[in-house]
């Protein structure tokens, strides 16, 4: 799926209206959000003539006189439409997307510069998302408003604290999480490019989270309005194996010391110790990977699995009764039950991050979708290269590649002289001897053991925990 969201500022002259057709064209949109028209009729042909064929549909909300005007245009061979109506700043369009009968929900937003207006809309949007939890909804457009202070310079003394306090609410308290634009900080500037903004954003639910986790937006290059426009995809791309990263429900698991300790016996490798300490890390990093699958893959299926079975054993508990044998079987479930919980929030605390989430309501909506907006923040998509965006994983990997060659490349230059009395205090034989020496294993142990256990300390992904926990001592790794 490809749309974009544009405030136009008029579409009334053929300049901007063929600036709209490159744009779809060019990022092959197949929806297209426009605000501010400032049209009291919307002219099909215009439609007709950014899609090349007649199989479109939209929604508008027609402007009055010369203010506002919203329309909603998109390819009806992707998408059907099945309703759609209008309120004051907002065009609402519900339909199934063909490509997997998904049922989506998409409005199109223009808010008033009043702050009282704005309350009232975000309250109205915000009873549209509810009432469509099962579908997967996208606000989109130009909310006219700001989340932080940083999103907006050069306007002056920031004014509308309180007013980005409640877009911000609005958007929190709505389940929504918002699709990082890169490429583009602000997305709305004034002609003598002082004051700038960023008013135009897409807001997801956690239903198109689940089913299109890899939504990523760009912003685009500016033209003729002063918005810039919005490209959102669906689309994924294959970046390569995903890097390894130790989980720490693993540690609890009593499969987890086997599978290492087979490893690491059951692996020969020769040479010169650190070689084979890496070798057999590499290993025990393949292993660790199928292993998950197997035990951690499915935990919500296995947790729902056993959930079943425990209102089984209840049912005929509550009929006839249990013999011993069933009673301890019950009782085996229950056990399992919570370690697999257990390990199901370990995971989700692990890729929370932070102490306030840690602590807080593993159900919440709250807590998934902080989830998913760091997962979206530490996103990289694609480049922005001379103002091209370059979204092609191998080209994206060689770019980066050279990126950082270069700057770490040895560049000859002239070291400086110091005369021979300068450096009036030397370490002494001892001291200097002192730091050649071999580390001992209690020096390595006090090191580790003083790092966060979520912490890793290289790139290979191992975190301090995997070295201290359930008897899998760095003795046993680098001193055997």
């Amino acid at each position: 799926m490809n749309f974009i969201s544009y405030n136009i500022r008029g579409l009334g002259s053929v300049a901007k209206q063929r600036d709209v057709g490159e744009i779809i064209k060019k990022h092959k949109a197949e929806l297209c959000f426009i605000q501010e028209t400032k049209l009291e009729k919307f002219p099909d042909f215009v439609c007709r003539a950014w899609w090349g064929t007649n199989n479109f549909d939209l929604a508008v909300r027609n402007s009055e006189g010369r203010s506002g005007g919203i329309a909603s245009i998109w390819n009806t061979d992707v998408f059907a439409a099945s309703s759609k109506w209008d309120l004051p700043g907002v065009v609402v369009v519900n339909g199934l997307w063909k490509n997997g009968n998904i049922s989506c929900c998409f409005i199109n937003v223009y808010a008033p510069s009043s702050c009282s207006e704005k309350l009232r809309l975000w309250d109205a949007i915000g009873n549209i998302v509810n009432l469509h939890a099962d579908c997967c909804v996208c606000v989109l457009g130009d909310f006219n408003a700001v989340r932080r202070q940083d999103e907006r310079v050069g306007c002056g003394e920031f004014s509308g604290a309180t007013d980005a306090k409640r877009f911000d609410a609005f958007i929190r308290e709505s389940g929504l999480t918002e699709i990082r634009v890169q490429g583009r900080k602000f997305t709305w500037c004034k002609p003598n490019g002082k004051c700038k903004s960023k008013l135009d954003r897409f807001l997801v639910n956690e239903t198109w989270m689940r089913v299109w986790p890899e939504s990523n937006g760009r912003g685009i290059q500016r033209s003729i309005s002063d918005h810039c426009p919005i490209f959102l995809t669906t689309k994924t791309e294959d970046w390569g194996p995903k890097p390894f990263r130790f989980i720490n429900a693993w540690v609890s698991h009593p499969g987890f010391k086997q599978v290492v300790t087979k490893v690491w016996s059951e692996t020969e490798i020769q040479g010169w110790k650190c070689f084979v300490v890496t070798e057999k890390l590499k290993k025990l990093k393949a292993e660790l990977k199928e292993w998950n699958k197997v035990s951690f893959g499915i935990i919500d299926h296995r947790i729902q699995e056993l959930k079943d079975e425990l209102q089984e054993w209840d049912c005929k508990d509550e009929s006839s009764g249990l013999v011993e044998a069933e009673i301890v079987r019950r009782n085996e479930i229950c056990a399992n039950i919570s370690l697999q919980m257990k390990d199901k929030i370990s995971l989700l605390q692990q890729k929370a991050k932070g102490s306030w989430l840690k602590e807080g309501d593993l159900n919440s909506g709250l807590y998934h979708r902080a989830i998913q907006g760091r997962r979206k923040k530490n996103e990289i998509s694609g480049l922005l290269v001379e103002d091209q965006w370059i979204s092609d994983p191998t080209t994206v990997k060689k770019m980066v590649k050279d990126h950082f060659e270069a700057f770490f490349k040895k560049k000859e230059r002239q070291l400086p002289f110091f005369p021979g009395d300068f450096m009036k205090k030397k370490l002494s034989s001892e001291e200097r001897m002192s730091l050649v020496r071999e580390f001992d294993e209690s020096e390595i142990k006090d090191a580790v053991w003083n790092c966060d256990g979520d912490k890793s300390p290289g790139p290979d992904g191992l975190i301090s925990r995997f070295g201290r926990q359930r008897g899998i001592l760095l003795r046993r790794i680098l001193f055997r």
